[in-house]
């Protein structure tokens, strides 16, 4: 049986991706130096989903989730003892 905070983790990662995604949008008048292409600026939240979608399937909003779970078993650890 898997622990809640990994199920958890899975549930809200996509969206946390998304948020992501978002925030670390270039300020306009900053040139673009990544060799990847530029993501448009400015675009909803179903939209920058849709285009990370567009760019590497269901596997791009999952990027970096094995981290995420190795981590939350220690963090789980030290946080429900003391709460």
């Amino acid at each position: 049986m898997m622990p809640p905070q990994v199920l958890n983790i899975a549930a809200w990662y996509p969206l946390n991706t998304v948020l992501h995604v978002q925030q670390s949008e270039l300020p306009p008048g900053l040139a673009h130096t990544s060799a990847a292409p530029p993501r448009p600026r400015g675009l909803s939240g179903t939209a920058t989903a849709r285009a990370l979608l567009a760019e590497g399937g269901l596997p791009r909003l999952y990027r970096g989730i094995g981290y995420a779970v190795l981590r939350a078993g220690p963090v789980a650890a030290v946080i429900m003892p003391c709460f």
